[in-house]
């Protein structure tokens, strides 16, 4: 592998004593740091993506052998000096142990996602969105390998109901969930409608709160950037949303599936959730620069919003005579490069390399 050399010289971008050196190799643009803490000598990595332009994976890798995130990228915190040979050698030993470090989630967890990731939308449901499209224009589902984000969002919210709230079942709270949707997140952030807007000849509220509501469009409310989405799959214990374009709402910010629903688990309790997958539909110049600089991060809100889900659940149950709690949510963006063969089923899991 040939890697072309930056070197910075003495101070470099950083505040510290020393230089850094940047190497470009291939598909990852990878700075090593090496500074000693109290005797004991570490070594940060940063894994660029040539792609994007943007860090993927941070770890310091101590003497112990122990791995932990640090606090900062180095620069105006670390004195650093320019790599050697020994911490390449490190860097490729790191690799070795543990391959699926770069890709920024673990393998095992790349797995809770794939179902929906590889959501098949029903012909009904493909069907309306073309009779939609020849009738009024501007009707198309936004699918995940179609979308432009250089990133892929992979996020899990849940809530632990350990008693259900009075007179419901797990099934009627759901469906007290779906049917008013907007009592339990933040209409600040956004809010769901199966009306505003929406002339599609169909009767969408009344297919929205009916017991078989796929095919429902909605229009979602959202500050500065609306979206529309399409109910594409349903059960008593769950219900999908696959985004699409409308000629209300054009793009949805993101192109993906998202999925709400309930688990029962082992001890009795039950878990209710949504779990999403999804990509920037479109990114802008300055959008892509924001995010790989750190300066702003587009999943922010969306994250606000299924954050408020969860507070919205766990209040209706603990005012309702029930019992929940709110789990910390599940977060992994990994390079869509890095994972999109196996999200998408033409690779196991397995040619990741991960052990």
């Amino acid at each position: 592998m040939v890697c072309e050399k930056d070197y910075a010289g003495s101070g470099g971008t950083s505040t510290g004593s020393g230089g850094y050196n940047t190497e470009v190799c291939d598909y990852y643009l990878v700075t090593v740091y090496d500074h000693s803490t109290n005797g004991t000598k570490n070594v940060w990595y940063t894994y660029i993506s040539e792609e994007n332009c943007r860090i993927v994976w941070i770890a310091e890798q101590a003497a112990a052998g122990t791995t932990t995130c640090p606090s900062g990228t180095g620069d105006g915190e670390i004195p650093v000096i320019e790599p050697n040979n020994e911490l390449i050698d490190a860097l490729v030993a790191l690799l070795l142990e543990n391959p699926d470090l770069l890709l920024n989630i673990p393998c095992e967890e790349l797995a809770k996602w794939l179902e929906i990731a590889q959501h098949a939308v029903p012909q009904q449901v493909q069907d309306k969105i073309s009779y939609l499209d020849k009738k009024f224009g501007g009707y198309s589902l936004l699918t995940l390998p179609n979308a432009n984000g250089y990133t892929v969002n992979m996020d899990y919210f849940s809530v632990t109901v350990s008693q259900l709230p009075t007179g419901l079942t797990a099934e009627s709270l759901l469906s007290k969930i779906r049917t008013d949707l907007n009592r339990f997140v933040n209409t600040d952030i956004s809010s769901f409608s199966p009306s505003r807007e929406v002339n599609t000849g169909f009767d969408e509220m009344a297919l929205w709160l009916s017991n078989n509501p796929v095919g429902a469009v909605l229009s979602i409310e959202i500050p500065a950037d609306d979206g529309s989405v399409i109910c594409s799959d349903f059960s008593r214990r769950h219900w999908r949303f696959s985004t699409i374009k409308s000629p209300w709402d054009y793009d949805h910010p993101v192109s993906g599936t998202r999925e709400f629903g309930f688990t029962q688990n082992q001890n009795g309790t039950w878990t209710f959730y949504t779990r999403g997958v999804d990509r920037f539909t479109q990114l802008a110049t300055s959008e892509a620069i924001a995010w790989m600089v750190g300066l702003g991060d587009k999943f922010k809100d969306p994250d606000s919003l299924w954050s408020s889900l969860q507070s919205g659940i766990s209040s209706y149950v603990n005012n309702n005579g029930g019992q929940a709690n709110v789990n910390n949510p599940e977060i992994w963006r990994p390079s869509w490069k890095s994972v999109k063969d196996v999200l998408m089923g033409n690779k196991p899991i397995s040619d990741l390399g991960c052990k």
